[in-house]
């Protein structure tokens, strides 16, 4: 469980980072970890 909320962090960060240039890439990024952590809890 930390791991993943270690990643999304890490995800987080990387959306700031990188600002609108890259925020679409980020978000599907960020949406794929939330499906997936959907699914290991379902």
């Amino acid at each position: 469980m930390k791991f993943l909320l270690l990643l999304i962090v890490r995800i987080d960060i990387l959306i700031s980072n990188k600002g609108s240039e890259k925020s679409s890439d980020s978000v599907d990024l960020y949406c794929d970890v939330l499906n997936s952590r959907k699914r290991n809890n379902a």
